[in-house]
């Protein structure tokens, strides 16, 4: 897996600090019943699919090419 690159870490903070002021912004992402409501955002060339709990935190996983991570991150 390669590094983030500082570009590519202040992109994700951007785009971190978006989804945490406004939980929805992304468009929801089909999923198959039952399953979690993912949503997905896109701040220039990062992409972050998330979900938004119950009690407000946000679950995200992000991919740029071949790097991919999770986090977690309390709104």
């Amino acid at each position: 897996m390669a590094k983030l690159t500082v570009s590519d870490l202040v992109r994700l903070d951007r785009a971190i600090v978006t989804i945490s002021l406004d939980p929805k912004i992304g468009p929801e992402r089909p999923t198959r019943e039952g399953h979690v409501p993912l949503r997905e955002y896109t701040e220039g060339t990062t992409r972050v699919v998330y979900h938004v709990t119950v009690l407000g935190a946000l679950v995200i996983s992000g991919s740029r090419g071949s790097v991919a991570g999770q986090g977690f991150a309390v709104a």
